[in-house]
């Protein structure tokens, strides 16, 4: 009944029930000594074409279990003489259902050696009870099952062994929230199983899955079908946390007492896998996105629990029909401790059907683009070490969509940033970590060194691109002069160069020039550049009036020697127009070099506009030296007018510099 009773023992069968109960009148039951060990012997005991029709209304529907020519056979029954009695047993369940049993038991022993056949039991008649435990709609399936059983008194209780054959074919489960396919296949087969309890072996010779699918959905609400269906409202509450709070009693000293239960032996020497198909709908979007996993197929050799075991893997399929997917390598997930070296090959997948992601979490759709992964991953002593080789190719954002949950993150100038003069993006994402770290996850890492990369696409884009050209610490994002100057020294002419390549090979950035100066160290320096200029022209004019000037050499490599630098100090300090010492004659006085240096720099005015001219003459060398020297057409560089005096937003040990930036074309 729907209160948990059985029929026979309601009220509706009173004698029934008074067969339980001892007469008032019956004698006490005899003492131990006085007892006799009861004895009988049965030539043949049968029941023959019966049927049995059973019906539980426990479960909210209810559940009819239908048994027609139900048939027992017994013979030789005996006790406590420890004889062998062969026994029949065969029933018709169901529609097409057939069960049939034959062997022999002991009832002195209670040992037991049986083979079996269970043929076409349909299994959606349990499906009210699968229903009533998760969100599970049990459509269909058929079970056929032969086995071998045998049991026997062991030191401690009793020994099973079994064997046989199992197959599941036609089965069906749907997602009993969104009346769904969940799981379905064609055929399952466990070939040559064979086990044994007390110690607990497994062996399995092979398993078969054809033609199956599976579905994983995000609905509406961000639930995802695969925890939802096993969260049953209603179910029994607090069972799970009583059973831990009892255990939480028991005190260390039993646990230790407690002997450790040896670990099941289990041992699978093949897995195939045929024609499957995984399906992924996620309709927690603006607009859903579908994928499906096709023709997922093929081999898992040598499972065991053994910890020195690996098992073989050789797995394939595609995406969407057209992507290749490919999993190989080793396994040991029946041991202990995991141990796993797997190599995973995604490759040509079409990027474009990923819009309804990208225009949700970044703002844009996939106007093309293609992706390959390369991942290896290995697992052992619960370390993890793991490589993510990513290759985008030809990779574009489309046009923009309004999303609420969009980054502000720059993701078109990372993308730029990333992209070569090919149209590829090449990225290696290590991952190393404990797995029983409970704060590690793999998705986590991951997902942390792709927004750090973001991150620093938006604050120093060119500190990202001298990394990716493998110089390590090295930051294209400024250049340095020496105070006072816009010359540029050849080991920033050298990062320049480096860096024109580069953005050569990247055709979709373009280049922020901004110029700025050092407000305490710039004026002297500036006043120190000067004097060092007009010394190096006047040598200069010798040299192109003595028609001894070497072919190209520029003004500002002119070299001057120290025994010149005084003869055209004194001619510059001789030319400059402002109070001087004078001799008896009121001439100028030749002072020593340093004082007529000091007088030369306090007399060289260096204000806001003188300071304003250098910034921009820094900012005019780089963006001169990229169109001239590094082949930058000048249409992607573009002159910023900054704060000129601003501080770098880390220190560094000079603020004159030119600081770049990139933009998106």
């Amino acid at each position: 009944s729907d209160a948990g009773h059985w029929s026979l023992l309601s009220n509706n069968f009173p004698v029934l029930a008074k067969l339980t109960e001892a007469p008032e009148d019956a004698p006490p039951p005899a003492s131990k000594d006085e007892a006799q060990e009861f004895s009988y012997q049965i030539g043949q005991l049968a029941l023959v074409n019966w049927q049995f029709d059973v019906r539980d209304d426990m479960p909210e529907t209810s559940v009819n279990l239908q048994a027609r020519e139900f048939n027992l056979t017994f013979r030789n029954l005996a006790a406590p003489d420890k004889v062998q009695s062969p026994f029949e047993f065969s029933t018709r369940f169901g529609r097409k259902g057939q069960v049939q049993l034959d062997g022999t038991a002991s009832l002195a022993d209670q040992s037991l050696k049986m083979k079996g056949q269970l043929k076409n039991i349909a299994l959606n008649t349990f499906a009210p009870y699968v229903s009533e435990q998760a969100n599970l709609v049990l459509q269909n399936g058929t079970l056929n099952f032969t086995t071998q059983v045998s049991i026997a008194p062991a030191q401690e209780g009793h020994k099973v062994r079994f064997g046989g054959n199992l197959g599941i074919s036609r089965f069906h489960l749907l997602d009993g929230i969104h009346r769904e396919d969940l799981v379905k296949w064609d055929s399952l087969q466990l070939a040559r199983i064979n086990g044994q309890t007390a110690p607990m072996e497994l062996s399995i010779e092979s398993i078969t899955l054809s033609d199956y699918f599976a579905k994983v959905l995000i609905d509406e609400e961000a639930r995802l079908n695969l925890a939802e269906v096993f969260r049953k409202e209603g179910s029994p509450a607090g069972a799970g946390d009583a059973a831990a709070d009892s255990s939480a009693t028991v005190t260390t000293t039993e646990k230790e007492a407690e002997p450790a239960t040896p670990r099941p032996v289990v041992r699978i020497d093949t897995v195939t896998l045929q024609g499957g198909q995984v399906d992924f709908t996620d309709r927690n979007l603006p607009r859903a996105f579908h994928a499906d996993m096709q023709e997922l197929g093929g081999r898992i050799s040598g499972l065991n629990s053994d910890p020195a075991a690996r098992a073989e893997v050789d797995l394939r399929g595609s995406l969407r029909g057209q992507s290749p997917l490919s999993v190989s390598g080793f396994v040991n997930p029946l041991a202990e401790k995991l141990f796993l070296d797997l190599k995973l090959s995604f490759r040509d997948i079409d990027l474009s059907p990923m819009s309804p992601y990208s225009g949700n979490y970044v703002g844009y759709l996939i106007e093309k683009g293609k992706l390959n992964l390369s991942l290896e991953y290995k697992v052992e002593d619960n370390q993890l070490k793991a490589t993510n080789e990513v290759f985008l190719d030809q990779f574009t954002f489309g046009q923009s969509v309004e999303s609420e949950q969009a980054t502000s993150l720059p993701v078109k100038l990372a993308v730029a940033l990333l992209k070569d003069s090919n149209g590829e993006i090449h990225l290696d994402i290590p991952v190393y970590g404990n797995l029983d770290d409970p704060q590690f996850s793999i998705a986590g890492v991951v997902w942390t060194i792709i927004k750090n990369l973001l991150v620093k696409a938006a604050t120093s884009p060119f500190a990202l691109l001298g990394a990716m050209l493998g110089g390590g610490e090295e930051d294209f994002s400024s250049i340095h002069f020496d105070y006072g100057s816009a010359r540029l020294s050849p080991v920033e002419q050298d990062k320049l160069q480096r860096m024109s390549q580069a953005l050569l090979d990247r055709p979709g950035l373009d280049v922020e020039v901004s110029g700025f100066v050092d407000p305490d160290n710039d004026p002297e320096g500036y006043r120190m550049e000067q004097l060092s200029t007009e010394i190096r022209r006047l040598k200069y004019l010798d040299l192109v009036e003595e028609g001894a000037l070497p072919e190209e050499l520029r003004e500002d490599d002119v070299k001057v020697s120290a025994e010149e630098y005084a003869d055209y100090l004194w001619q510059v300090y001789r030319e400059k127009d402002f109070p001087k010492p004078r001799n008896f004659i009121g001439m100028t006085k030749k002072l020593p070099e340093s004082e007529m240096e000091k007088l030369i720099y306090a007399n060289t005015e260096v204000d806001e506009e003188v300071l304003g001219k250098l910034a921009r003459e820094r900012a005019l060398a780089v963006q001169n030296f990229l169109s001239e020297e590094g082949q930058l057409p000048k249409e992607r560089i573009f002159l910023k007018e900054p704060d000129i005096t601003a501080a770098p937003d880390k220190e560094t040990t000079t603020r004159a510099r030119v600081e770049l930036g990139a933009s998106v074309q």
